[in-house]
């Protein structure tokens, strides 16, 4: 009986473990030396670039065919971060983070700052063109956007989204957009 009550509970812990949502990861790390001569010596600096990719996995739901059901492409999550070793210390010394995410298609660039961050376009570093800014509030989960054409907040959402919310004055009415985790 013992027996039977710990295989029962075992199995009940299996199926909750299961039931989470499949995602699927992948994760890249490169390592560049670096050595710069000067009239003195070399000196040596390492760069690390780990780069972080999340993707749901969501299937059709079909009945009749409930096996190798076709994929539904959903957004990409992708986190890119650079490290600097900059002396001899086993540590690395700096790190800079960006993390990409998607609107009408396009690719934007939200680069970390000294008061929220920076959203520029992809191609662009956030420091050389920057369309828009975000600053912590005092209620941690909120941004203050200021912008090219609107200022209005922005926060984070349940799936990982940055959503800015903000009045336009042409239309008289509050403009909702949704910057897509990739």
């Amino acid at each position: 009986m013992k027996n039977l009550m710990i295989l029962l509970i075992a199995l009940m812990g299996i199926s909750v473990y299961g039931q989470k949502s499949p995602v699927d990861k992948k994760e890249e790390t490169k390592t560049k030396v670096i050595r710069v001569k000067s009239e003195k010596d070399t000196i040596e600096t390492k760069m690390q670039v780990k780069t972080k990719e999340e993707q749901e996995v969501r299937t059709v739901k079909n009945p009749n065919h409930p096996i190798n059901q076709d994929q539904v492409q959903t957004p990409k999550k992708i986190t890119t971060i650079t490290v600097f070793d900059l002396d001899d210390d086993p540590f690395y010394d700096e790190q800079h983070t960006e993390k990409y995410y998607t609107y009408n298609n396009k690719t934007y660039k939200f680069e970390p700052s000294e008061y929220g961050f920076q959203m520029s376009n992809d191609k662009a570093t956030a420091n050389d063109n920057p369309f828009g800014k975000a600053r912590l509030t005092s209620v941690s989960r909120f941004y203050l956007i200021e912008s090219d054409g609107h200022n209005g907040i922005g926060y984070f959402n349940k799936d990982g989204s940055f959503v800015v919310e903000y009045y336009d004055p042409m239309k008289n009415k509050m403009v909702v957009k949704e910057y897509k985790s990739q």
